[in-house]
């Protein structure tokens, strides 16, 4: 007579799943089912990973990485934008709401401030 297999988990199964899973909510990670939004790198880690890259970077390099993380900066705020836009926009031909289309407008009057303005003027 052969023997039945058991689907429960014995509690050392358990228990290695339970800490598996704090670990990686340590690390920051989400554990989550959908695909789209499966990590998110906790904000701490990246920063000690941007002082681990520019530890060994000259002064003149360093204007240069500012100049880059410049033009990221104002590129992911133009797609941000722009994709909101693009939301209202549907919103407004689905529904034919006039509301929606105000607020196109002062999407679009905002990007264009944006596109204007230098990010580092303020400060």
């Amino acid at each position: 007579m052969a023997r039945k297999k058991s689907n429960k988990l014995t509690e050392h199964h358990k228990n290695n799943i339970n800490n598996n899973n704090s670990k990686k909510k340590i690390l920051g990670y989400k554990i989550q089912k959908d695909e789209k939004n499966k990590f998110d790198i906790p904000e701490d880690i990246f920063k000690q990973n941007v002082k681990e890259t520019l530890q060994n970077v000259t002064k003149g390099q360093i204007k240069e990485i500012e100049d880059l993380a410049v033009d990221i900066l104002h590129s992911a705020t133009k797609k941000y934008m722009i994709k909101k836009l693009e939301i209202f926009k549907k919103a407004s031909d689905f529904r034919g709401s006039e509301v929606l289309k105000e607020k196109d407008i002062k999407l679009i009057d905002e990007i264009l401030k944006i596109n204007k303005k230098d990010i580092f003027e303020s400060i």
